[in-house]
C-alpha cells in the first residue's frame, strides 16, 4: 500500500486531477465533490506595503510580522508563510544569519519575552506521565532539590575525571604533547 506522505513529511493528495488547459469545463467531479465552474469569479489580492531589496530584516519584521505576532498573543489565529521562486530569499527571510536574524528568531524572541511575567518560578511542580504534573509538598520539594543537587554534583565530578583522563591521554607525565598518528 502506498503512503500518502512524501519523504519530507508533506501530505500529498491520494488522487490526481488533470484537465485540458484550453477547455474550460463547467463542472468538475473530484473525489465525489462536485465543483460548479459555470459562474464567473475573481480573486482580488492587495498589499499594504512592498519591501524592496534594501529592506533590513528588522524593518521587514516590524513592518510585516510584529503585529500578527502581537495578535497571536492576544488569542487570535495567525498564519505567516512565504512563497516564491527557488533561491529568491525565503529561507534567508525566515532564518536570517547570526548577525542579521530573520523573522523566525525575532518572532520567538517576542513570544518568549512576552511570557517572562507569566513564568512559574516555584519549584513545587513535578512532571508526571505525559501530560500531568504533581504538586509537591514543602518536604517533597526539599527532597527533589537535594536529589537534583546530588545528581549535579556527581555529574560535575564525572566531568572533572573525564577531563583529567583526556589530558593524561594527550600529554605525557612531563607535560609534553604525545604524538598521535
Amino acid at each position: 500500500m502506498e503512503s500518502n506522505l512524501n519523504q519530507d513529511g508533506m501530505s500529498r493528495p491520494s488522487c490526481v486531477f488533470s484537465a485540458d488547459p484550453l477547455a474550460r469545463p463547467s463542472e468538475i467531479n473530484f473525489d465525489g465533490i462536485k465543483l460548479d465552474l459555470s459562474r464567473e469569479f475573481s480573486l482580488v489580492a492587495s498589499s499594504t506595503e512592498v519591501f524592496g531589496p534594501e529592506t533590513t530584516q528588522k524593518e521587514f519584521f516590524q513592518g510585516c510580522i510584529l503585529q500578527p505576532v502581537k495578535d497571536l498573543l492576544k488569542g487570535q489565529s495567525r498564519l505567516i508563510f512565504t512563497y516564491g521562486l527557488t533561491n529568491s530569499g525565503k529561507t534567508y527571510t525566515f532564518q536570517g544569519t547570526e548577525e542579521n536574524t530573520g523573522i523566525l528568531p525575532r518572532t520567538l524572541n517576542v513570544l518568549f519575552d512576552s511570557l517572562q511575567e507569566r513564568l512559574y518560578t516555584k519549584m513545587n511542580l513535578k512532571p508526571h506521565r505525559s501530560r500531568e504534573y504533581l504538586r509537591l509538598s514543602p518536604d517533597q520539594e526539599k527532597e527533589e532539590v537535594a536529589s537534583k543537587s546530588a545528581l549535579l554534583d556527581k555529574l560535575k565530578r564525572l566531568l572533572c575525571i573525564m577531563t583529567v583522563m583526556v589530558l593524561q591521554n594527550n600529554y605525557g607525565i612531563n607535560g609534553n604533547i604525545k604524538n598521535h598518528r
